[in-house]
């Protein structure tokens, strides 16, 4: 329970990551005009950010890879949020001087300007350095809980008596611990007795 890349916390962690990552993709593409994908297309995202999110949070994330998951994150949600869109039909009037009289479909044009993504640039670090700092803050409180909360219980089971008494000076095995490595090395065999 006080790992961060296992259980509740792990959980949590990939849900930070999947929030950010989802939610500063999809605003700024709301924002830039843009719209929702279908019900699929909202699946299929969600389901990639959550299986990326759990194998990020395997490891502890810094701020350097939280920037450039983001930012690549930013750059496959834009193609699959842009998939779904036509380029609008527009209706050409007027002659030999071809005005565009009104266009019809189509949600945007995906063509992408330097300030689009520098804003992007700056917003994906920003919100790395953002969760960066709850990354430092997760791992440091379960360091500190760590050595208060009680460590898992370990069943210890004798092995099985055996059908053959044992004699005096034969040794009695060792118990088998459940979840162990167990013992090293060769097995022990009795001394020879000199006969």
């Amino acid at each position: 329970m006080t790992e961060p890349s296992r259980g509740v916390l792990r959980l949590a962690r990939t849900l930070a990551w999947t929030l950010a990552a989802g939610g500063l993709s999809t605003g700024a593409h709301l924002t830039a005009g843009g719209g929702l994908p279908s019900t699929g297309g909202i699946v299929l995202v969600v389901g990639l950010l959550v299986w990326s999110g759990l194998l990020l949070t395997r490891w502890r994330l810094g701020r350097v890879a939280l920037a450039a998951t983001l930012g690549g994150a930013q750059v496959v949600l834009h193609t699959l949020l842009s998939a779904g869109h036509h380029a609008p039909t527009c209706a050409v009037g007027g002659g030999h001087h071809e005005m565009v009289v009104g266009c019809v479909g189509g949600a945007e044009v995906s063509h992408t300007s330097p300030a689009m993504v520098l804003a992007h640039t700056v917003a994906a670090l920003l919100l790395a350095l953002l969760l960066a700092r709850g990354e430092e803050a997760v791992w440091f409180l379960a360091g500190l809980l760590r050595p208060v909360l009680p460590r898992p219980i370990r069943r210890v089971v004798d092995a099985a008596p055996s059908e053959i008494p044992a004699r005096a000076d034969q040794r009695r095995r060792a118990p088998f611990v459940l979840g162990g490595v167990g013992r090293r090395g060769p097995p022990v065999r009795p001394a020879p007795t000199p006969a």
